[in-house]
């Protein structure tokens, strides 16, 4: 049978209105290294087919929908299971919303515990012998006795006679009586008791809830996208941005300002300088490192981490260091246990 989620993480992404479909609001998710069981989705009534959505994987892997595309809907909820789905720890929401009001996306993503399984404990096997409640079946009734008849002696009268002379008649005897042999009624039938096994209950599983800390925002404000997001994902917040590309010119929170762990920073973009053509670039060496380090060497050498499912150091990673690759494309690292 499936088994709970050992952890729930919520995320609500506001699209504001306005949004056009070949501009869309992209928004960063992160959290710490979960194998993902589904991830559960609603949208309010409100947007009359005016916003669609779609939730991805860093590096652009489509998750919902599977096949690429729009999710579009008004009042409508659904759970997606993603057993098998590689995590790279890092999601993305990307919307657009047309209308004249704002639109909010709510996301539950149901985690287990990376390496662990919740399981639930075997009944307990009691030994014959063992008490417990005991269901006596109904009493038998023993057979209604049955009567036994004998026969009963009749006396015959003989007719007195005057004339002509008396006639002799013989006696007559009564026949013998019958004999009856006893009825023998069968001793109550004997019921043993039923023994019922005693099943104890198994334990409460107990989920861990996260809690959240207050954490202070960082500075981003001139940095380029793809530096100012890893600023702000360590920090424990995440990361909205307004367009795809581009230099942070404002944020909101402001830089210093006291939030709760996960919340959402806006990072106004505005357009930076035509950037050269992809060419190729060296992969650095990334190997025994840990996760929070290796994704910025990554990020700077101007590729995109992937990282198996693991909490331990980068053990294997595939460009080798010292290859040459194209400048945006995928080193894949995968984490010790």
């Amino acid at each position: 049978m499936s088994t709970p989620a050992a952890e729930v993480r919520s995320f609500a992404v506001t699209i504001p209105a306005g949004t056009a479909e070949t501009s869309p609001l992209t928004t960063d998710i992160f959290f710490p290294p979960r194998d993902v069981v589904a991830v559960r989705w609603k949208v309010p009534p409100g947007p009359s087919g005016m916003m669609g959505w779609r939730l991805t994987m860093s590096g652009g892997n489509a998750v919902i929908p599977a096949g690429g595309g729009w999710i579009i809907a008004d009042g409508e909820s659904a759970t997606w299971p993603l057993d098998d789905q590689p995590d790279s720890g890092y999601w993305e929401v990307t919307g657009y919303n047309t209308g004249a009001y704002d639109h909010t996306v709510y996301l539950d993503f149901l985690l287990d515990l990376v390496g662990q399984a919740v399981t639930t404990p075997a009944l307990v096997s009691v030994p014959p012998g063992s008490t417990g409640a005991v269901t006596t079946p109904a009493g038998i009734t023993s057979p209604a006795g049955l009567t036994t008849s004998y026969p009963v002696s009749v006396p015959v009268s003989t007719p007195y006679v005057t004339s002509p002379p008396p006639v002799s008649i013989p006696a007559l005897t009564a026949p013998p009586p019958v004999s009856v042999p006893p009825v023998s009624v069968p001793p109550p039938v004997s019921i043993p008791p039923v023994s019922v096994p005693v099943i104890t209950a198994p334990p409460p599983v107990t989920v861990v809830q996260p809690v959240f800390a207050e954490v202070v925002v960082p500075s981003v404000t001139g940095m380029r996208r793809e530096d100012a997001g890893p600023v702000i994902r360590q920090a424990g917040l995440v990361a909205s941005f307004t367009a795809a590309t581009g230099v942070v010119t404002a944020q909101s929170p402001a830089a210093g300002a006291l939030v709760r762990t996960g919340s959402t920073v806006r990072l106004t973009l505005h357009p930076a300088p035509s950037a050269p053509a992809p060419s190729d670039v060296v992969v650095p060496d990334t190997v025994g490192q840990r996760r929070v380090d290796a994704g910025p060497v990554i990020r700077r050498a101007g590729l995109v981490p992937v990282f198996t499912a693991g909490t331990g150091n980068v053990i294997r990673q595939s460009p080798a260091a010292g290859t040459l690759a194209r400048s945006g494309s995928t080193v894949r690292l995968t984490l010790g246990k």
